[in-house]
């Protein structure tokens, strides 16, 4: 809705990013007008503001830290989350020679933070910063894992707190900020849910498919 209120018919037709299949959309968390879309098959984000009259986007991130992509250096984005406050920009990506990243933007100065690759051994197809929390983010990944990291550190092997074994390739995850202690989930590709605590690292609970399947059945 908010892209037909923002883009005139024709504009549409002219728009760049809906020449490549839309993947990933995200709408800004302080400006109703500003939302972030991405294709993957471009290796861009791109940042969109409804009050410009524009057919191109008002800034875009990609992982060259250049901001010029190309076939050498492109890495296709499975999945991108924008902090609260619209502060930063994290994004997963393809496993690409042997590496797969998370990378991190400063979304006022457009500037590439840094990247972190070694966390993950497969492609990151979900990322999600804390709701209140800037500092806190959970990436999963199809190797089966979710990370849990602190970005106030300074290496990735001091931000990583805890890394969580789903057992199965992670198609989404959330936050469960609750009154005690925060949980992370996760949806599998096999449709089971797992809940862990991020104080403890403890499991907190397992639905599977069929236990889920089971219970809607019962009258």
């Amino acid at each position: 809705m908010l892209i037909v209120q923002c883009l005139s018919m024709r504009d549409m037709s002219e728009t760049e990013w809906l020449k490549n299949i839309l993947l990933i959309f995200r709408c800004s968390k302080v400006s109703p007008a500003v939302f972030y879309s991405s294709s993957s098959e471009d290796g861009r984000i791109n940042v969109w503001d409804g009050r410009v009259n524009s057919v191109k986007p008002v800034q875009f991130f990609s992982g060259s830290g250049d901001q010029i992509v190309t076939i050498e250096n492109k890495k296709p984005i499975l999945n991108f989350d924008v902090s609260p406050g619209d502060q930063f920009l994290c994004a997963g990506t393809e496993l690409m020679d042997e590496d797969c990243y998370l990378f991190f933007w400063d979304l006022r100065s457009s500037k590439l933070l840094g990247a972190y690759w070694e966390s993950h051994s497969d492609d990151i197809t979900a990322v999600k910063f804390h709701p209140s929390k800037p500092n806190s983010l959970i990436s999963g990944g199809t190797d089966g894992i979710l990370n849990l990291y602190n970005l106030l550190e300074p290496t990735e092997d001091d931000a990583l707190l805890f890394s969580f074994n789903s057992e199965s390739s992670v198609e989404k995850i959330s936050w469960n900020s609750g009154a005690s202690s925060d949980q992370v989930a996760c949806i599998t590709h096999t449709n089971d849910m797992k809940v862990w605590d991020v104080t403890s690292g403890d499991a907190v609970v397992h639905f599977s498919r069929t236990a889920v399947a089971g219970a809607m059945m019962q009258p």
